[in-house]
């Protein structure tokens, strides 16, 4: 019975000659083996597809052929030869010194040491007994502790060949024993100039730009490329663009432009009608979110007059045109950002075509909220403004600025009366920027920058201030300058730097500084009032019996009866940690910290 064979494995490699896009491996191994010099360990790494488990059958078979004398001598005669009877075993896959074992299915140190056993054992047929251990990153780490010893005395007759795509996973040890040979991506044209000639061989009808597609797909993997050729060769009976993108399940490039440009001209009507006309249901959602994905970034080159590294997302002038008119230079950084942003969702929902839609109509709907060119706005795309602080009344506890005497003329202050008529800096871009920040999974910076306030924006620098500053603080935000300077720049235009400065009031001449205690309660009208003196602190008393009336100068809550302890009984608490969980106890537990120095810890009665 013949068997037909699929195209990705009749198209398979059998001599050096036919790896294609592997120029300098091939010229590596040809010229060690027109040496006559060979290492006990080859490793072959790069990604799948690309021709490393085909180019160690082709080293195993050239090894053993009867034409290798022939090709050192000559450097001319094909090798491996394909027609001695070392070839021809290898053919049949029934060669008795070559063993291909694959390492994804024996990663236990038993069948390394297995292998090792029968190493003993001379070559039947050929010169060297060949052992090609594939997925070699899958064999454990006492796997390869038990390999390493055959390969520090390696037997004359044996040679190893490990293929990998995970080159990072295989130890050290390995590696540098190892005669290492990387496996590049397939460029373009030579996979293109590969598609081409199966397909005039195979007698099958193309286009050229199908085929392009076809090759852009699949990122450089020749296996890829043939198997989705051999998929789109029986959907239709010629291979075209249109076929292929039925078959991956997505648009062209020029009906996702539409679709961006009725989302930027916020013409929602037209918008879903296209929507409806394609059936976001019948594509894949995740290839049509990176085509999005390139589009934009294509977009982007453009709008800073530079083309676009690959010409895959090429726009006719006219829709060219519409998408930069509607989609200025800003408005694109804004756009990314907040599509990197839900992309996290995007993987994660069941319903990926409704979150495309939900995508679209985002856009559409928030398309004039992007900041305009020269703005400082806060690039919000999406969802509400976030809701501005309320206005509180000063605490009758809390401390008035002694004065200050100053040439310049004090800017007036807010009253109950009205609004405040002195210059306040918009906090808009700040907010956005924690908000950013938040993406660097940094909760030290995030923390710092949270709890710091927003003062005003000088010529290149944010200015911000907290009730202390420290060496410690300053320090994380210089060391972490080189991952928020990108988003200070995206919020605040121009600006590079933060610059921290403290917050407290300086004490007038002769007075003594004065703490902050909790804010409570007051009513709308306020008068001024001296500032309350600091509270002494707690005197332990020795044990007394009976009850007393709270002594003198105490606050009602402090009177009644109460049991004298020693210092020594005074129980332990579980420190006081806080999270996001419990934001709203932050502002109290730092006015506390402020007035009474040291840790804070949760006493349970």
């Amino acid at each position: 019975m013949h068997t037909v064979l699929n195209l990705a494995r009749k198209w398979r490699p059998k001599t050096f000659d036919d790896v294609v896009g592997q120029d300098i491996p091939i010229s590596m191994l040809r010229n060690s083996l027109y040496k006559g010099h060979f290492f006990p360990l080859y490793l072959c790494a790069g990604q799948k597809g690309c021709g490393k488990t085909s180019t160690a059958r082709i080293l195993a078979a050239a090894t053993n052929c009867d034409a290798l004398q022939t090709f050192q001598s000559t450097a001319r005669t094909p090798l491996p030869c394909l027609s001695c009877p070392s070839c021809l075993r290898m053919k049949e896959g029934a060669h008795p010194d070559f063993i291909e074992i694959d390492a994804a299915s024996h990663t236990g140190v038993d069948d390394i040491r297995a292998l090792l056993e029968s190493c003993s054992f001379l070559p039947i047929l050929g010169r060297k007994k060949i052992y090609l251990i594939d997925e070699a990153h899958m064999l454990s780490r006492a796997a390869f502790n038990a390999f390493l010893k055959i390969l520090e005395e390696p037997p004359a007759h044996t040679l190893f060949i490990l293929a990998t795509t995970e080159l990072l996973k295989i130890p050290d040890t390995v590696r540098s024993r190892a005669f290492q040979l990387h496996f590049a991506a397939l460029a373009g044209s030579a996979l293109l100039a590969h598609l081409e000639t199966i397909c005039v061989a195979e007698s099958i009808s193309y286009e050229r730009e199908a085929l392009a597609l076809i090759m852009a797909e699949t990122d450089g993997s020749a296996r890829d490329a043939i198997n989705l050729l051999e998929q789109v060769r029986f959907a239709a009976p010629t291979i075209t663009t249109a076929t292929v993108r039925t078959v991956l399940g997505i648009i062209s490039p020029v009906q996702l432009g539409v679709l961006l440009a009725l989302s930027g001209e916020a013409d929602t009507t037209t918008l879903l009608q296209e929507l409806t006309t394609l059936n976001l249901k019948g594509l894949n959602a995740s290839r049509l979110w990176q085509l999005l994905m390139q589009l934009l970034r294509h977009l982007l080159w453009q709008s800073y007059n530079v083309p676009a590294p690959d010409d895959a997302c090429l726009l006719p002038d006219e829709l060219a045109q519409r998408l930069k008119k509607s989609f200025p230079q800003e408005r694109l950084h804004a756009l990314c950002t907040y599509l990197w942003h839900q992309e996290e969702l995007f993987s994660a929902t069941p319903y990926k075509q409704l979150f495309l839609e939900k995508i679209f109509l985002d856009i559409s709907v928030h398309a004039y909220d992007l900041p305009t060119s020269g703005s400082r706005s806060t690039p919000h795309l999406a969802g509400p403004a976030a809701p501005k602080p309320e206005r509180q009344a000063p605490s009758i506890m809390t401390p008035l600025p002694a004065h200050q005497p100053s040439a310049k003329p004090q800017e007036a202050l807010p009253t109950s009366s009205g609004p405040v008529k002195a210059h306040t800096p918009d906090a808009g871009p700040w907010h956005a920027f924690v908000s950013a920040v938040e993406q660097l999974h940094d909760p030290l910076l995030l923390s710092i920058l949270k709890q710091a306030q927003f003062s005003h924006v000088s010529t290149d620098t944010v200015h911000l201030t907290l009730p202390q500053v420290n060496p410690f603080l300053t320090d994380r935000i210089s060391e972490t300058k080189e991952r928020w300077q990108p988003l200070l720049q995206q919020h605040f235009p121009g600006c590079l730097a933060l610059s921290i400065q403290a917050n407290t009031v300086p004490p007038s001449s002769g007075q003594a500084p004065v703490a902050k205690p909790l804010p409570t309660h007051q009513p709308s009208s306020v008068t001024p009032v001296k500032p309350t003196p600091a509270i002494p602190a707690p005197v332990i008393k020795p044990p007394a019996t009976g009850k007393s009336a709270a002594p003198a100068g105490k606050q009602p809550w402090q009177s009644g009866p109460r049991k004298p302890v020693r210092e020594s009984l005074v129980p332990r608490g579980t420190p006081l940690v806080l999270t996001d969980d419990n934001k709203a106890q932050w502002p109290y537990t730092t006015r506390f910290v402020e007035v009474f120095p040291g840790k804070l810890e949760i006493i349970h009665e």
